[in-house]
């Protein structure tokens, strides 16, 4: 059992209860859970299998926090990398961890 298996206990004990809160925003139980999903199918959908390493490359903000739980929905090993890393502290990150895939904002750029 990990932590999103109790996101999804949640979802189904008390899903309309507020789970996550960002600035003015706030997440149920629900809304997580079935976000969540949504990642761990893309992921699946991209190839990614139960071990593969997914680097999550956000600030904190709550897609990192969806994501993660997406990761570990799917059985993957979640790799978090700080954004505030040098160019070359990145690589050599997401080197040395072998990810399959890289969750990232679509104003970061990664190049191999």
């Amino acid at each position: 059992m990990n932590i999103a298996h109790h996101v999804e206990l949640g979802h189904h004990l008390f899903p309309d209860k507020i789970a996550l809160i960002f600035e003015d925003k706030s997440y149920t139980y629900k809304q997580v859970d079935q976000i969540a999903n949504r990642v761990a199918n893309g992921l699946r959908g991209m190839g990614i299998h139960k071990r593969d390493r997914v680097a999550l490359f956000l600030p904190k903000i709550p897609e990192f926090v969806i994501s993660y739980l997406g990761i570990l929905k799917i059985g993957a090993i979640a790799v978090s990398v700080n954004v505030m890393l040098k160019t070359a502290e990145v690589s050599y990150i997401l080197n040395d961890c072998a990810a399959k895939a890289i969750i990232l904002q679509p104003s970061y750029q990664v190049r191999r």
